[in-house]
């Protein structure tokens, strides 16, 4: 097996459109959206990283590939290169294309990155990683003495060809729309735009996500180029379906989510601050499940939720996915102090469970 290392940015937008990297794709299990060129070739043109392709091949078959991106981060008091999925952080879930008859491939292209000199790094970090695919090579990969895999999230996902809408909830969305039936003519809308559409669309999604909660916390994510960019390019392709709810011709709610191999990725969402009692959240993902399969939607997947936060989707989901977090820690200085960083955490961590655990029995002895 031969291994290589590019890091010319056209180069590796010509290898991300290529015939063998689109066919490495498709053979990949449960590949998604956020493999497509589409979705990756906007981040490669990126002022503030640099990025890295490492190929497998054999006998010019390619087998394998990590699409990466050096950044340069700060965290807990000190600098770092950190070698990242290309699309860090907005890529929702990262899995690695490879030969599906060869899983250990990726096990080798780990240690490869290893041993890279070439490059800079000190942290090879892989948030959103989706171990169903190959995992057991990644878990023969974290046998090596500075290597950590460690669970993310749980992803929920509804089937929706098994799936109908809880009479309950069927309840709620009709009595919250006879109450918004006052404010004016409402109509919800499932739209899958093509590129120029999607183009005025973000400008308008991108007016209210400003104007919600997320502006006000300075989380919103479609001001961002190349995630608008990337979300165009993929409209082109008929990957990007939108779920909204339009009062008196203005949209006050939306959903955006990018469609793959009939499985729905659920990625952006906003609403305006004063319709919020009107559940358009809920109303807009139940609209989007009931009418969903006239678009070729099979599986409604919450595409990433945060460790503490809550989607919608875990009311009514038909299974979990599971997401890991790993981490390879290079020999530098920045890479070992990093190892042990995140080492003193995780005993600081066992510390306090076990110290709680022992307060929660004493509080339980003494009230016998």
């Amino acid at each position: 097996m031969q291994f290589a290392v590019e890091q010319q940015r056209d180069v590796i937008a010509r290898f991300l459109q290529s015939p063998a990297y689109l066919s490495l794709v498709d053979q990949t299990p449960r590949s998604n959206c956020f493999n497509s060129p589409q979705w990756l070739t906007p981040w490669l043109y990126q002022r503030d990283m640099q990025p890295i392709l490492v190929t497998a091949k054999a006998e010019n078959e390619l087998l394998g590939c990590l699409v990466l991106a050096l950044h340069s981060l700060h965290r807990w008091g000190i600098s770092f290169n950190s070698l990242q999925w290309l699309g860090y952080p907005y890529t929702d879930r990262v899995v690695v294309p490879h030969n599906n008859a060869l899983p250990n491939v990726v096990e080798d292209m780990i240690s490869y990155v290893d041993q890279l000199t070439n490059v800079n790094w000190d942290l090879l970090e892989l948030n959103e990683l989706d171990l169903n695919n190959h995992e057991i090579s990644v878990q023969h990969a974290a046998q090596l003495p500075h290597i950590s895999i460690e669970p993310r999230c749980l992803v929920p996902v509804t089937d929706l060809t098994t799936y109908s809408i809880p009479s309950k909830f069927r309840r709620e969305i009709k009595r919250r729309n006879k109450q918004l039936s006052a404010q004016g003519n409402f109509q919800y809308r499932l739209l899958q735009p093509d590129m120029a559409g999607m183009q005025l669309l973000i400008t308008e999604y991108a007016n209210i996500e400003q104007q919600s909660w997320k502006g006000q916390h300075g989380l919103t994510v479609l001001n961002n180029s190349s995630l608008s960019q990337a979300i165009c390019q993929l409209a082109h392709t008929e990957n990007v379906i939108c779920s909204e709810l339009r009062l008196k011709e203005q949209v006050i709610a939306y959903r955006l989510g990018f469609i793959f191999n009939h499985r729905y990725f659920d990625y952006n969402i906003a609403y305006l601050p004063e319709f919020g009692r009107f559940a358009p959240g809920r109303s807009t993902l139940y609209y989007l499940i009931e009418h969903g399969s006239s678009l070729g939607i099979q599986l409604v997947d919450a595409s990433r939720v945060g460790m503490e936060s809550q989607h919608l989707l875990f009311e009514s989901h038909s299974h979990l996915q599971q997401h890991s977090r790993l981490r390879l820690y290079n020999q530098t200085t920045a890479g070992q102090w990093l190892k042990w960083w995140e080492t003193g955490k995780s005993y600081w961590g066992l510390i306090k469970r076990f110290r709680r655990y022992r307060s929660a029995s004493a509080l339980n002895f003494g009230s016998l």
